[in-house]
Parts: C-alpha cells; sequence; structure tokens
C-alpha cells in the first residue's frame, strides 16, 4: 500500500490529495495484490471525475460556438485551460493504464516462493480498472482534438463578428456622406443665379426632404444586406 503521510505543499489551485483514509479501513486483512487492485480503483474512479468535470466545462463552451452564439468573454482563456487540462490527464492515464494491461496480460508480477503478487482473481478485477481507465482515454483525445476544432469556430466567429463591425461602420459612413454633402453645399455662399432652388420659396425644405429620402433610402439598403443587422 501507498499511504500519503503529508500533502505536498506546491500542488496547483484546486487540486487536493484525496482522503485515502477509507481505502487504508478497506484494505485491512487484504493480500497485496488486492490491496493494488483496490488502490488502482480509485485512482481510476479519481480520473474518470475528474474527466466528466472537464467535459461538461467544454460542453458548456462548445454549445455557443456550435450555435453561433455569442462565447463567453474568456472562451479563448478556457479553451487553453481546458486543452492544457485533457493534456495533463492523458499523461496520467496512459502510465497507469499501461500498468493495468501489464498486470492483466502476467507481463507485470512478483513471485514470492512460487506465490504471484496479482493473483488470477485480482487480474480479473482489474479488467473493469481497465476498462475505465480506457473509457477516460477516449474522452481526454476525443475532446483534445474536439477543443482544435472549437478554437477555429472561436476564429471564424471573431473574424465574422469583426467583418460585421467592418460593414457597419461602412454602412454609417455612406449614410452620412450623401446629407453631410448636402448641408455644406447648401451652407456655402453660391450664386443664386447658378441655384435655381435658392429662390425657391420652400428650398432648404427641398433640402431636408432629400436629407431624409436619401438617408432612408440607404438605411433600408444596408438593412437588407445585413450590414446594420446585430446577425
Amino acid at each position: 500500500m501507498v499511504t500519503v503521510l503529508r500533502p505536498p505543499a506546491d500542488l496547483p489551485s484546486g487540486i487536493t490529495v484525496p482522503d485515502l483514509t477509507d481505502l487504508t479501513l478497506q484494505t485491512a486483512g487484504m493480500d497485496t495484490g488486492a490491496a493494488m487492485w483496490l488502490l488502482f480503483d480509485r485512482v481510476a474512479g479519481e480520473i474518470q471525475r475528474l474527466v466528466s468535470e472537464a467535459e461538461t466545462r467544454a460542453e458548456d463552451v462548445e454549445h455557443p460556438l456550435n450555435h453561433d452564439r455569442e462565447p463567453p468573454p474568456d472562451c479563448r482563456r478556457q479553451l487553453a485551460q481546458l486543452r492544457n487540462q485533457f493534456l495533463q490527464l492523458g499523461t496520467i492515464i496512459r502510465p497507469t493504464l499501461r500498468v493495468v494491461e501489464e498486470i492483466i496480460d502476467d507481463e507485470l508480477d512478483l513471485t514470492n516462493e512460487g506465490q504471484e503478487l496479482f493473483t488470477r482473481d485480482t487480474e480479473i478485477r482489474l479488467i473493469a480498472v481497465r476498462n475505465t481507465l480506457t473509457h477516460s482515454l477516449n474522452q481526454v483525445t476525443y475532446w483534445t482534438e474536439n477543443l482544435r476544432t472549437m478554437q477555429d469556430s472561436l476564429s471564424d466567429y471573431l473574424n465574422r463578428e469583426q467583418a460585421k463591425s467592418g460593414n457597419r461602420l461602412a454602412a454609417m459612413a455612406s449614410i452620412m456622406l450623401l446629407p453631410t454633402f448636402l448641408v455644406g453645399l447648401y451652407g456655402m455662399n453660391i450664386d443664386a443665379g447658378y441655384f435655381p432652388e435658392f429662390g425657391w420659396l420652400n428650398g432648404y425644405l427641398l433640402a431636408w426632404i432629400l436629407i431624409v429620402v436619401i438617408t432612408a433610402i440607404q438605411v433600408v439598403v444596408f438593412r437588407r444586406m445585413g450590414w446594420l443587422s446585430r446577425r
């Protein structure tokens, strides 16, 4: 049995050493091989729990990206943290799974006076542990690959939003251009002989009508093009 007498002081934030007090009590009276099986079973269970928690977080980030919704503000940081977490879990699972498989295949064992450390009963029990570790490894592999796709989806979303912002700015500039030109034109001191509308009773009213009509037409056109809409 492996007993942790003092937890390390440099553990990452949010990571704690599991309480193995009950495990010590359960191993009382067990042979060494059975105690090792119980320890492997606990380790596999803890790994599965960590993988499930990381998977839940990854699904929360994945949902808005797959449905073209606004992702969380810190989405890029979350993706980086999740990728690092899945990679670390993979480095834990692979060697643990390798040891379990070697014990099951009778490639790793210690004999004492003809007696095996890991009996056939222990090897059979370890098959369930192997299945749990294999499932966890498959989940880690899937999400490690899927996170790359999520990174690409996030980049595509940000590029689309940037293009939409550029379109909105271009539409606003175009909408303001002609009205500004008309306002500037009618504010200049120009010979009335060249501009007969200066002699009209409602010359400036015509200018305002033109400004409103041109602005309304441009707003309708740009809305249909999607340049002034959120989506």
